[in-house]
């Protein structure tokens, strides 16, 4: 589309006539004077000074630049508080017609000049251009983002739509012409002022969709229970205190998302939606979990937490398709045994709770690949966790484990271990046995050394053992495939001459240690690209003259054609 620069509103003072010379002077808005649009009356309207404001006139043409979102507040921000009078109307619809339907070209299918915008006075708009057009092929209308303030009467006039998107706009309510939508089969009106919502939202009975996160809503209409093809609702980061007691009659309900709400309880009839997959209570204040949800036996993904449970009922031992639990941010001090029948979960996630023990039926989770245990207060695991041959992250930080699990010997698969904030003070030799082993994280331990069996763990890339106690490191540390090495703030004097011989290094910290030399093979770590040194009494470390030992300064002097290496003192 081409753009004329021609700036109608801005000319010499103009007369405006009440009268269309043209019958689409929409189609000429930005190639020829306003005035030549219009028959001569002699009348000039007392707010022309509106539009010829260059920044309304500037909205306009970001608008058919393409900038039709920022374009449309800020042209609806700088219209009148009140209805436009005729002439106002037209110049309105001139410029800015075009912007209104680039924003739903293939939605909101009337003529361009039909079409204008006055989010005011309930969007009279509405009643004038729509009264009198065909909108049966209106189906969908997105009016996302305009800044409303308020929804029309006049929407329900549009009953052929199927999606109405009225979201990320200043609406605080819904009118209840809205239930006149009897198509409708999705409805977004998140990020919104919503307080209620109205009763005649219950007439909708073909929808599906309903998204009314980010609101103002502390309770639901009872009758939004007898929306019986709703599959997919969505209340999120809203005020929400309690729910309908029949939210049970949505037995279509597919996907159910209440996070970050205020809820303290949930209904019992939550436990009759037999089609539910997907369930999210995180981030309330529920202190207990009804003893029915064991009848939602197609559950698949369950988050409950960051809530205030103190215990989990025996409800699992027929959710036997779930894959996802989040019961993270509690207060349990135990799992149920019955945990063990979930035969296909995925991902248990229970750090930061109170935990002592782990139930030994967590061994048969065959199918576990993710278990997130930190931040409790075990001590050991059970020997029957061995049997998880798919697990791949375990992550055992913050507990009270003063030694590795024995059990940690028959995960063939484990490929990812964090032990931060333990009472460690050594590992066993048996290390070698996790065979898959990629990533070692133990951060803030006891660990005085390293087991020399460490150098047989062939797949570890990542080694990190930050403040702990280690005031040696094994020769056979250079055996392994590490790419990041990080050995800082320990109490290491001197490093093994194999240490050069590091073939795929490339990040080492070993900073803040006791370090007075390094290794003569230093500088034959070919791969080092980032290198951490500081805080080390070496000699011939002088940062002020810029002064570095041989081997360091060997490692920065490479030619072009190689990796130069970053010294961070």
């Amino acid at each position: 589309m081409e753009i004329h620069n021609t700036d109608p509103c801005v000319s010499a003072p103009v007369t405006l006539p009440m009268k269309r010379k043209r019958e689409n002077p929409l189609d000429k808005a930005y190639n020829i004077p306003i005035a030549d649009q219009f028959e001569t009356s002699g009348k000039t309207p007392t707010n022309v000074k509106l539009v010829e404001d260059p920044k309304v006139e500037r909205a306009a043409m970001g608008a058919l630049a393409g900038e039709a979102d920022k374009a449309s507040v800020e042209f609806c921000e700088r219209l009148p508080k009140s209805d436009f009078d005729p002439i106002q109307e037209e110049l309105a619809v001139i410029h800015f017609g075009r912007c209104v339907q680039k924003l739903f070209p293939k939605i909101f299918d009337l003529p361009s000049d039909d079409i204008a915008t006055n989010r005011t006075s309930e969007c009279a708009w509405w009643l004038r251009h729509i009264k009198g057009q065909d909108l049966s092929t209106v189906t969908e209308l997105n009016l996302s983002s305009l800044q409303y303030e308020i929804v029309p009467e006049a929407i329900g006039h549009f009953s052929h739509l199927t999606s109405l998107k009225f979201d990320s706009n200043p609406i605080s309510e819904l009118p209840e012409s809205i239930g006149s939508l009897t198509n409708l089969t999705h409805l977004y009106i998140h990020n919104t002022y919503l307080q209620v919502l109205p009763e005649s939202i219950g007439n909708l009975n073909k929808l599906q969709h309903l998204d009314v996160s980010n609101s103002n809503l502390k309770s639901l209409p009872d009758n939004i229970c007898s929306l019986g093809n709703l599959t997919h609702l969505e209340l999120i980061c809203g005020q929400l205190e309690e729910l309908p007691e029949k939210m049970g009659d949505l037995q279509s309900l597919n996907t159910l998302r209440l996070q970050n709400n205020q809820l303290k309880k949930v209904p019992e009839s939550l436990g009759e939606l037999s089609d539910l997959h997907e369930l999210r209570l995180d981030r309330n204040q529920v202190t207990e979990i009804p003893s029915s949800f064991r009848h939602i036996k197609n559950l698949i993904k369950f988050w409950i937490d960051h809530n205030k449970l103190s215990a989990m009922p025996e409800i699992f031992a027929e959710l036997t398709q779930l894959k996802t639990l989040s019961i993270h941010d509690n207060l349990m001090s135990t799992l149920p045994e019955t945990i063990g029948n979930c035969s296909q979960l995925r991902k248990l996630i229970a750090n930061n709770n109170e935990l002592e023990s782990i139930p030994d039926s967590v061994g048969s989770l065959t199918e576990l690949k993710d278990l997130v245990l930190d931040d409790n207060l075990l001590s050991s695991l059970p020997k029957s966790l061995s049997n998880l041959k798919k697990l791949k992250w375990l992550f055992l930080s913050k507990n009270q484990f003063k030694k590795l699990p024995d059990c940690l010997k028959g995960m063939k698969s484990l490929e990812h271990l964090i032990l931060d904030q333990n009472p460690l003070k050594r590992l066993p030799d048996w290390m070698p046995e996790m065979q898959k082993l990629n990533d070692l994280t133990i951060i803030n331990c006891k660990i005085a050394e390293l087991p020399r069996s460490i150098g047989e763990c062939s797949e570890l890339e990542t080694l990190i053992m930050t403040k702990n106690q280690l005031k040696t490191v094994p020769e056979t540390l250079s055996q392994l495939k590490l790419q990041t090495l990080h050995l800082d703030d320990n109490q290491i004097e001197r490093l093994p001459e194999s240490f050069g011989s590091f073939s795929t290094l490339e990040y080492l910290d070993l900073s803040n240690n006791r370090l007075k030399i390094l290794p003569h093979t230093f500088n034959g770590i070919e791969t080092l690209a980032d290198l951490y040194i500081g805080n080390n009494p070496l000699r011939g470390l002088d940062s002020e003259r810029n002064l570095y030992p041989e081997q360091i300064e060997k490692l920065m002097s490479r030619s072009e054609d190689e990796i130069i290496c970053h010294v961070v003192i």
